[in-house]
């Protein structure tokens, strides 16, 4: 991954848990690769809920130090860069790494947009 190969670059370690551990720890270089991370996909979510006008991205957490840092610099840049962004209307949910978080998400989305709805409708 990006965030590997920048690690190996600084001579940090490449693996993801080990790089969150030294990044709690107070790393800067550590610390620095997540935030750079999390701005690039920032962005790029923000130009994508844009495009395709989405309710809500999914983002799935591995590891505990990635919601301070990468997820912290991902959210300000999400912000920043949502051209037409609707605050009430696309936001990001953060979903713990479980191994049915995927299926438990989309079926979470689902239903949240079936209540808001007012219930189900009957094709036309």
């Amino acid at each position: 991954s990006a965030i590997s190969r920048q690690a190996l670059k600084r001579g940090l370690s490449d693996d993801i848990a080990v790089l969150a551990q030294i990044a709690s720890q107070g790393d800067p270089e550590a610390i620095e690769i997540f935030d750079c991370a999390g701005r690039w996909i920032g962005q790029a979510l923000a130009q994508v809920a844009n495009l395709f006008d989405l309710e809500a991205i999914v983002f799935r957490a591995p590891q505990p130090a990635l919601n301070i840092y990468l997820l912290k610099a991902l959210n300000e840049s999400f912000r920043a860069h949502g051209y037409n962004f609707d605050e009430s209307r696309t936001g990001i949910v953060i979903s713990p790494d479980e191994g049915d978080g995927y299926l438990r998400g989309a079926v979470g989305l689902a239903l949240d947009l079936l209540l808001r709805q007012g219930g189900m409708r009957r094709p036309p």
